[in-house]
């Protein structure tokens, strides 16, 4: 997954400036929306990329096997 990285960046980032700012400027609670955001789209992307991604590459291999085996048999 080529997304994760870059919100891997934002998290971090905008976590370490939500930490270190102090709670009445303005951009504490904007930082702290998008420290919230990038957690929860890394955490999908983690789940696609180890869940999803080898059921995916299972089927696509029975499909590929079968298709090899239908091809054969003619």
């Amino acid at each position: 997954m080529q997304i994760l990285p870059g919100w891997l960046l934002i998290m971090l980032s905008s976590g370490w400036i939500y930490w270190y700012s102090p709670p009445y400027l303005t951009y504490y609670y904007i930082m702290q929306t998008i420290m919230y955001t990038a957690m929860i789209i890394c955490l999908i992307a983690l789940f696609l990329l180890l869940v999803v991604k080898p059921i995916s590459i299972n089927k696509y291999n029975r499909i590929v096997l079968k298709i090899k085996k239908d091809y054969e048999s003619k």
